[in-house]
């Protein structure tokens, strides 16, 4: 059984998709499904559902949505894949099988590899990790209380995923292509300072050494417009050494061509390389 995520909720057995019910439901299923192998305790479930104002059926509409969950992956020749832990329950799948925790393992093993020095390898898993997302996280269940809260999470760490990436493809020489990747991220976080870094070192490289001090004077014009403050310590030396024409901005030496898949805009499609 695969689970899907970082998008509208897919459940397929065996390739073949799963109708799941209603939005609760869903919600349900969700929930266990970032929690993979663990128990989910019901009073957990409860509050992940409605909140602090749970209705005074709570608990018995939960045990209904598990039943009902049940018979579907009954009747999809997956018994005992939800079953009754404790004071929960528990989904029965392998973190592997949830797309928003393989993501997860794959960006750990991303930033692993680039510590490590090893850039190829990390735009490798970062580019594999972000081409698991279909569109905005956890989508068609943000009634639930938990799922804005997690889809934040999540998006927080797609972000940060492709932060990586776009260290290891400058690394590889490759910066001329994330130039307009930048820019739509930007776009998405427009206060992430390393994402204007990024850009400046970037422009820089594609020898466009005014467009990188320019750059530089968008993000500080933004973030004293929006938020009444200064650029960080980093960026501000990014500026002058972009001014002086510092050599540790050089771009390395060139690497082989790496296909790699960068940031979406919200809600586009992410094509697997």
């Amino acid at each position: 059984m695969d689970i899907k995520l970082l998008g509208p909720t897919e459940v397929a057995v065996d390739g073949a998709p799963t109708s799941l019910g209603g939005p609760r439901q869903r919600a349900v299923l969700v929930d266990l499904a970032l929690h993979a192998g663990r128990v989910v305790t019901m009073s957990q479930l409860v509050e992940d559902l409605w909140g602090g104002s749970p209705p005074s059926s709570a608990g018995h509409t939960v045990e209904n949505y598990v039943s009902r969950l049940r018979r579907v992956l009954h009747v999809e020749g997956m018994p005992g894949v939800l079953v009754s832990g404790g004071s929960g329950y528990r989904l029965n799948v392998s973190p592997g099988r949830v797309d928003a925790l393989c993501f997860g393992e794959l960006a750990a093993r991303g930033r692993a590899a680039f510590d490590r020095g090893d850039a190829t390898a990390a735009a490798g898993f970062l580019s594999t990790a972000l081409a698991l997302w279909r569109g905005p996280a956890l989508a068609d269940v943000q009634d639930s209380a938990f799922a804005p809260i997690a889809a934040r999470r999540l998006e927080s760490d797609r972000l940060a995923a492709f932060e990586s990436l776009t260290d290891a493809r400058l690394v590889l020489g490759q910066h001329r292509e994330v130039v307009s990747e930048l820019g739509r991220a930007i776009d998405i976080d427009p206060y992430r300072e390393r994402f204007h870094a990024q850009l400046i070192v970037a422009l820089y490289r594609c020898g466009r050494q005014a467009d990188a001090v320019a750059a530089f004077q968008k993000a500080r014009s933004r973030l004293a417009e929006d938020l009444g403050l200064e650029p960080d310590r980093e960026l501000r030396e990014l500026e002058r050494a972009v001014l002086l024409q510092a050599p540790e901005l050089d771009p390395p030496s060139p690497s082989p061509p790496l296909a790699v898949k960068g940031l979406p805009p919200p809600g586009d499609v992410a094509v697997a390389p």
